[in-house]
């Protein structure tokens, strides 16, 4: 996903399999928001006040966390990277906060925090005093979900990539 040149890095690891050898990998698709924006919605909202622009998520198909956003690209790429028997396939599965003990709430502040939005959340928000405010809006929006021990789990959606070294 964070390729430059996604070509010449997949054929360089192509070179790099044995013959036969199958290339597996899963990424986010275009579509899939809440790894990026749950718990930043409302302090989005906030920074969009104060800034005028509304933080966003990485962009897709760009290098970054959504550089493989669309399923049609990632098999163009492999197929000029010499990959055969591609295959991409969706899907869900549930991504748990909180399972190591800790709070799930906070397990997912940590996340959405060092995530692209809440950096741009911070540099706007910080400055002018309403970061921990946002901050406090992000658990608001995040303790509703919480289960009985504690645990935040949602959907994630991702794209499961198989592609054989021919």
């Amino acid at each position: 996903m964070f390729f430059a040149d996604p070509v010449v890095a997949f054929t360089t690891l192509r070179h790099h399999t044995t013959s036969g050898g199958t290339l597996s990998f899963v990424c986010w698709p275009g579509e899939e928001e809440d790894m990026f924006h749950l718990g930043m919605r409302r302090a989005a909202e906030g920074a969009e006040q104060v800034s005028g622009t509304r933080p966003e998520g990485p962009e897709p198909n760009r290098p970054g966390a959504r550089g493989l956003a669309d399923p049609d690209r990632i098999t163009g790429i492999l197929t000029v990277a010499g990959w055969s028997g591609i295959e991409v396939v969706e899907l869900v599965e549930p991504v748990t906060y909180g399972s190591a003990g800790a709070d799930g709430v906070t397990e997912r502040l940590a996340v959405a925090c060092a995530g692209n939005v809440g950096l741009q959340v911070r540099r706007i928000l910080e400055p002018v005093g309403q970061w921990e405010d946002a901050l406090d809006d992000a658990r608001a929006e995040l303790t509703p979900m919480l289960d009985s021990a504690g645990l935040l789990t949602v959907p994630a959606r991702v794209l499961l990539v198989t592609a054989r070294n021919p």
